[in-house]
């Protein structure tokens, strides 16, 4: 494409600057055939076996479309993924409507039912994953900041790349602390006296006491009928059973476990282990005023544009570029472009003068 680009800016665009990266018509394709594949399955479970071998080719050739030949300039904080993930649903949807029609028009009543049941049990599965990921995936839980403080204490372990704290001393006039201003007067403090609403005191209370009492109750049977299952021999069965249903940790779980009881082999603490404590500080490599690019628009700290001529045999380039920085105060430069014999420009990309090292945040 850049042979047939004459301008030398344009070209380099072409040559030097990744393709991007169009989530909003990516997504939508693999979903698309993820939803087809989930349609078609109720009539031949087979389909499931090659979508999955082609979603795999794909997965291998977009990784690396990802990583070397496309690039993209808006942070999606990754929720792209998990929609998409959402939207595949829809073609259980279809598969289990598909399947209650087969029923119909085979007058299987029974096996209808069940499929009505279960797109009722679908139906309410995406709508409680629904609920359960949405605030997960606009926020960090606010529990993680108490294990992480949790951990402090506990071990040495620091916290990888740099914190709002550092971010905020490194550059304390973007975030308004100056350390010159007063402390704000929030006033006097307010006491409350007496009792507010003509409550009863004595009531207060009384409804964590009963769930307590309840707790206490449940506890208490539960421990009751578990010494009868001991004493039948039923003791060896109870205790897989808790095995399964309250495991420990282990370094190597198995799969299954893995799958079911993600809290516990993959908590917040464990995790984290898994990061190496002599990580190096990813902020070594930015340069010194990124703080200030990242919290200020581009227009305030972008360099001024730099122009790009063309030499020729006759001087004219030599004279526009030193007239430029003695004048016009313009930074330009006819190195690596030059004008041909039939009047075009020719320009060799790697000495273009626009050329700055990316840094990868």
């Amino acid at each position: 494409m850049a042979r047939f680009v004459q301008n030398p800016r344009v070209k380099w665009r072409v040559w030097k600057r990744v393709r991007p990266v169009h989530w909003g018509g990516w997504f939508p394709v693999f979903t698309n055939m993820g939803v087809i594949a989930i349609s078609y399955s109720c009539i031949a479970p087979v389909v499931l076996g090659f979508a999955s071998v082609g979603m795999y080719v794909i997965y291998l050739v977009s990784k690396y479309n990802l990583l070397f030949v496309e690039d993209s300039s808006i942070d999606t904080r990754g929720l792209c993924y998990p929609r998409a993930l959402k939207h595949l649903l829809f073609g259980l949807y279809l598969s289990e409507i598909c399947l209650v029609g087969l029923f119909v028009l085979r007058s299987a009543f029974y096996p209808m039912i069940f499929m009505i049941i279960f797109l009722i049990f679908t139906a309410l599965f995406h709508y409680s994953l629904s609920e359960a990921l949405a605030p997960l995936l606009a926020n960090l839980p606010r529990t993680l900041a108490l294990e992480i403080e949790e951990l402090s204490r506990t071990d040495d372990f620091p916290s990888p790349g740099l914190s709002d704290v550092g971010v905020a001393d490194s550059s304390p006039h973007i975030f308004g602390q100056d350390g010159d201003e007063d402390e704000e007067d929030d006033g006097p403090e307010h006491v409350t006296l007496g009792n507010r609403g003509g409550s009863n005191p004595g009531l207060e209370g009384s409804a964590s006491l009963g769930r307590t009492f309840a707790k206490v109750s449940w506890n208490a049977y539960v421990k009751a009928v578990t010494a009868q299952l001991h004493k039948i021999g039923l003791g060896p069965v109870l205790e897989r059973i808790d095995a399964i249903i309250r495991p420990e940790y282990s370094p190597t779980p198995n799969p299954i476990m893995r799958f079911l009881h993600p809290s516990t082999f993959d908590s917040f603490a464990h995790l984290r282990e898994l990061i190496p404590k002599d990580l190096p500080d990813p902020t070594s490599t930015y340069p010194e005023d990124y703080v200030f690019k990242t919290y200020y628009p581009p227009e305030m700290w972008e360099p001024a544009p730099k122009l790009w001529i063309p030499k020729d045999e006759g001087g004219v380039s030599a004279q526009e570029v030193e007239h430029c920085a003695r004048y016009g105060k313009v930074e330009a430069t006819d190195e690596g472009a030059w004008l041909q014999e039939d009047g075009r420009v020719g320009c060799e990309v790697e000495q273009a003068p626009f050329w700055e090292e990316r840094v990868l945040y």
